[in-house]
């Protein structure tokens, strides 16, 4: 099913458009099944137990104080790290 066949039918508003055009862009992320299936994680608690475990752990540790800017740039560097990605 296209875009205009769903406006046509519906005679959808310019705001209902923009939404359709948002989630037509973003189809390819939203097969859920198939991310189960392939063993991908779909919610973000995953992501958000990494952060605590390997960000705050380390920035709260005895002694460290950090500002923003250097924890940001320091978990841009971990992440990089743990991603397994090859330096550019």
């Amino acid at each position: 099913m296209n875009i205009e066949a769903v406006l046509r039918d519906l005679e959808a508003s310019e705001q209902a458009l923009t939404h359709l055009l948002y989630l037509e862009k973003r189809k390819d992320n939203m097969r859920y099944g198939w991310f189960r299936r392939n063993g991908y994680y779909i919610g973000s608690g995953h992501v958000e137990a990494a952060v605590r475990v390997l960000i705050v752990r380390r920035c709260k540790q005895a002694g460290m104080h950090w500002r923003h800017a250097n924890a940001v740039r320091m978990a841009a560097i971990h992440a990089h790290y743990r991603s397994h990605r090859k330096a550019t």
